[in-house]
């Protein structure tokens, strides 16, 4: 069994390092993206299944079965573009799905999905939070973000220096 290689993201380098050379069970769980993402399914999902690991992508409208072939397996949730049910119904069903699987590690790629990745730390899981882009940033551009939160979304990007909004953490 190959083990996650030095050249991915330091989170897998890391879930490496916990679990040594035996393969891990690796949930990833997006709301907001498809589930053939290239990001998140072609480049984190399918290389880590190749690499001899178990893994399960939570996503809306995944195939319905798998794919042929396909070593990465699915589960689904339901598509949603209303910003608030898909944070609390859609984050709720992600979160009870990803509890099922019992994984070594869980793989966030959505910042409406931190609570669950909180919910899910309190459970006592190893969870990994992976921000596509500078969300501190994105945010002040956000036309659902109410203006008055604005300035303190300011503040905390430039006291952090922009650093912790764009870069994967573990929880």
């Amino acid at each position: 069994m190959s083990t996650i290689t030095r050249d991915m993201d330091p989170p897998a380098t890391a879930a490496n390092e916990a679990l040594g050379s035996r393969a891990a069970k690796v949930v990833h769980l997006t709301t907001v993206h498809v589930w053939h993402d290239t990001r998140v399914f072609v480049k984190q999902c399918r290389s880590l299944a190749r690499a001899g690991h178990e893994v399960i992508l939570i996503a809306p409208e995944t195939p319905e079965g798998g794919l042929p072939e396909e070593l990465v397996k699915f589960r689904a949730l339901p598509r949603t573009e209303f910003r608030p049910k898909r944070m609390t119904h859609t984050a709720a069903q992600a979160f009870r799905a990803a509890l099922r699987e019992d994984a070594d590690v869980y793989h966030l790629h959505d910042f409406e999905l931190l609570p669950v990745g909180l919910a899910l730390r309190l459970a006592g899981r190893r969870v990994v939070y992976d921000a596509h882009e500078d969300l501190g940033r994105m945010l002040l551009a956000k036309p659902w973000l109410p203006r008055i939160l604005r300035p303190l979304v300011a503040a905390v990007r430039k006291a952090t220096g922009g650093q912790i909004w764009c870069m994967s953490w573990a929880l």
